[in-house]
């Protein structure tokens, strides 16, 4: 083989060149919509995951959007969108319901004075199931269930997630809103519902019950039950009397015990009668625990268990949002009363009440054993119904020796429901010892108050209700405060023409006093009104005098206790003489009242030493029936035995001359 022959051959490489691919231009479109296919196709996708989960806003946070969708309510009238003129509606909510447009501006064209007054209830639930907290579709079917239940229309809602769960409802007449906090186990859960004429005062109180059962969601883990919080405050400005700028006025209820904190409140009753509504709470007050009172309830051997009256809630009493009585100042109220009156009669038989219908009255007196009658007159039926339900402590006589079990059912106990001036009208008691009123008291600035204190027949028929010899009693509202201005420039106005108004119909004295223990938050003043002004001497007995009448003169009780809870000799000595406070804006009036210039008092003598020496100005009180001849005539009228000094460890015995001693 030849060198050349053996030698490998190497083919050198060709120099890179591109390929070039012709494609069709039919090829190419169906490229293209494929493409185009796929992509939209996993847009799709992407955007049903995003809504059946959530989707993020702008700050951040979730909005959940595969939530519930609310309904119509059966027999509602359709949404006018005019009306609403929102861009954000949910699916079906053209179906929800709500009052049309034209029929709104009817009602607002009658309600001009009360269509933007509103009521906000607010509730904080604690110890809740953190699982529930965070599960928004449970939560919303909740709520909207929990809605329509209490008859609130919802037209649209929005819920997020900024840790919990937040949502905004609105509603056909309002707004609600809810929060979650599932570390925490707390929720917060508000709801503003828009108030128009002739409503319940209590609108959002009737869907109070419903949210509070439908979200305690009790945490399976943890032995502590769910507990809830409750305020409602009234929202919004108030037209028609009041002044420009100020706030909505609040009743009694209003401010406690609806818009206050309390450790644990519940709204017992709502009744409307024909006259007003009348509303029952319970209230755990601050010297209360929540805990006592919790073991006082369960049955175990503790000492709250064994004890449950000590740590019981407050039951209190509304009658037309005003505070009318309660638990824990039964007892001052009815026997501060009653007593001071009934034993400064020397035989006190047949009496009568004007109102009075819980029947605290009525068992205070039925404690005395001179009683032979007693007639309570009461224009509201209803008053006395839901005392018999809700109120049995205040009219239960079953601890009195000879009484009936219920106060009204007692046979000396006679009740009439109907209007009481009315009643004494047509045929007044024929001589009755003692009449007490439980009536408006005249602090209210009420047309009715007006039209009562001013009318001259309304003093006449007190007057013509009693014997020679017989005494009014009466409470008339909250007692003057130091700082308060005279009474013809304040609330207290009424007060003064009642005064004047029973001198002018012929009582020739009344006694001013007051109690602060009744609860009402400031001390409370009575009257007591006298025919014969030597009756009034019977006022001024001293301690041992009151104490021999407590022991003689009242009803004896099966366990063996004093029937007297809070009156006895020392209450009765505070109550012989007004209130400092009445003098001092007594003297405030202009010009200024006769006795009230600073004199120097050259008749003072031993005997004037009993008496506080601020009463000298109380000479003045003459002019409008307080004391009426009492100051004026006292070193002419009253013998030795009426001015001996309080506090004598003796009583004479009205069966003689002997004395009484007491140990």
């Amino acid at each position: 083989m030849s060198p050349a022959a053996s030698k490998p051959t190497t083919k050198e490489p060709e120099p890179f060149s591109s390929y070039k691919i012709k494609v069709s231009a039919t090829v190419f479109h169906v490229s293209l919509v494929v493409s185009f296919a796929i992509a939209f196709g996993l847009g799709q996708m992407s955007t049903n995951y995003a809504e059946s989960s959530s989707s993020l806003t702008t700050d951040g946070t979730s909005v959940l959007t595969n939530l519930p969708v609310p309904s119509m309510l059966e027999g509602m009238k359709p949404i006018d969108m005019k009306v609403y003129g929102s861009e954000t509606w949910i699916q079906a909510t053209e179906t929800a319901c709500a009052e049309n447009k034209d029929d709104k501006e009817e009602e607002d064209e009658e309600d001009d004075d009360y269509s933007s007054l509103g009521q906000h209830l607010m509730l904080d639930f604690q110890y809740l199931d953190s699982k529930v907290l965070g599960d928004a579709e449970k939560l919303a079917s909740t709520m909207i269930d929990t809605l329509n239940k209490s008859g609130l229309t919802v037209t649209s809602y929005h819920c997020h997630r900024p840790s919990g769960v937040a949502c905004q409802w609105a509603l056909a007449n309002g707004r609600a809103s809810y929060t979650t906090w599932p570390e925490h186990g707390l929720m917060s859960l508000d709801i503003f519902l828009i108030k128009n004429g002739d409503d319940d005062p209590l609108l959002s109180m009737s869907a109070l019950p419903n949210f509070e059962e439908a979200f305690s969601f009790a945490d399976p883990k943890s032995p502590k039950k769910p507990k809830v919080n409750w305020l409602l405050k009234p929202r919004g400005f108030e037209s028609g009397e009041a002044s420009e700028g100020d706030i909505l006025a609040s009743s009694d209820m209003d401010i406690y015990p609806l818009g206050a904190a309390a450790r644990y409140k519940k709204h017992v009753a709502s009744v409307k009668s024909v006259f007003q509504t009348i509303n029952v709470f319970d209230v755990l007050t601050d010297d209360r625990t929540l805990d006592d009172y919790e073991r006082s309830i369960s049955g175990d051997d503790s000492y709250q268990a064994q004890n449950p009256e000590l740590f019981e809630p407050d039951r209190i009493v509304f009658m037309g949002g005003l505070l009318q009585s309660r638990r824990l100042g039964d007892a001052a109220y009815h026997e501060a009363l009653v007593h001071p009156g009934l034993f400064a009669h020397p035989n006190p038989k047949r009496v009568g009440i004007i109102g009075g219908g819980e029947g605290a009255t009525l068992r205070e007196i039925l404690k005395h054993n001179t009683i032979d009658q007693v007639v309570m007159i009461d224009i509201d039926k209803m008053i006395v119904e839901i005392s018999k339900e809700y109120l049995p402590g205040w009219n239960n006589c079953t601890n009195l020796v000879g009484r009936a079990e219920s106060c009204f059912e007692d046979e000396k106990a006679s009740v009439y429901l109907e209007d009481a001036f009315k009643w004494f009208k047509d045929r007044f008691l024929e001589g009755a010892e003692l009449e007490g009123t439980e009536e408006n008291d005249p602090q209210g600035l009420t047309e009715f108050v007006a039209n009562l204190y001013t009318d001259p027949y309304f003093y006449e028929s007190l007057y013509r209700g009693l014997n020679d010899n017989g005494m009014l009693i009466a409470q008339l509202g909250a007692a003057r405060g130091l700082t308060d201005p005279p009474e013809d420039h304040s609330v207290d106005r009424f007060r003064l023409k009642y005064i004047e108004g029973l001198a002018k119909a012929g009582f020739t004295a009344t006694r001013e006093y007051a109690e602060g223990g009744c609860g009402f938050g400031s001390p409370w003043l009575f009257t007591a009104s006298f025919k014969q002004r030597e009756d009034e001497f019977n006022w001024f007995a001293n301690d041992a005098e009151i104490d021999y009448k407590i022991r003689t003169r009242l009803t004896p009780t099966i366990d063996g206790n004093t029937p007297l809870n809070y009156f006895d000799s020392s209450s009765m000595k505070k109550y012989k003489y007004p209130p400092k406070s009445s003098a001092v804006v007594h003297c405030r009036r202009e010009p200024l009242p006769k006795g009230c210039e600073p004199i120097e008092d050259s008749r003072a003598t031993d005997k004037v030493s009993i008496l506080p020496a601020y009463y000298k100005s109380l000479e003045s009180f003459v002019d409008k029936g307080i004391l009426a001849g009492w100051y004026k005539d006292l070193f002419a009228s009253y013998s030795e035995d009426h001015l001996r000094p309080a506090g004598d460890d003796f009583a004479y015995n009205p069966d003689g001359d002997r004395r009484v001693h007491f140990d």
